[in-house]
């Protein structure tokens, strides 16, 4: 199942495309590899994913080492507000990698939802300031003026 879309893991919503996790009014930016490890392991969700995947297919063939990999899953870890010793999250499988224990489902459609009615908010008050400067109250419709 593709997650670059959006998708929910736990109480998270991740937002691949702009590197964010929100939960409720907390929002979280994220590294664009934190993002990708996230990503991979929401797509292979109660399966462990080896290191030597997780290099492969985020850093793309790059001579990285497994440290690089242990500090990302660490700064993913602290993004969730994981623990490794009792791990709500990310668990790490002794000598085979790491699995994402937390519930993931697809939320593409509640994304663009979500998005558009942002933007909606947006151009909203940006026409509501536009009335303002112009002298109109906020009670007039765009083609006359308040008398008051």
């Amino acid at each position: 199942m593709a997650m670059t879309n959006g998708f929910t893991v736990g109480e998270w919503t991740a937002e691949p495309s702009r590197n964010l996790l929100v939960r409720g009014e907390e929002q979280v930016h994220v590294e664009p590899r934190v993002m990708d490890v996230l990503v991979l392991l929401a797509e292979r969700a109660d399966q462990a994913v080896s290191k030597d995947e997780l290099i492969d297919r985020v850093w793309k063939r790059q001579y990285v080492t497994d440290d690089v990999l242990t500090v990302t899953i660490y700064a993913l870890r602290k993004a969730l507000g994981d623990d490794a010793r009792q791990p709500q999250y990310i668990e790490t499988v002794s000598r085979r990698g790491y699995r994402l224990l937390a519930p993931v489902r697809a939320v593409a459609t509640r994304l663009r939802n979500l998005n558009r009615a942002r933007n909606q908010a947006w151009w909203d008050c940006a026409d509501r300031t536009r009335r303002l400067r112009r002298g109109w109250g906020s009670c007039c419709s765009r083609r006359e003026r308040c008398g008051r």
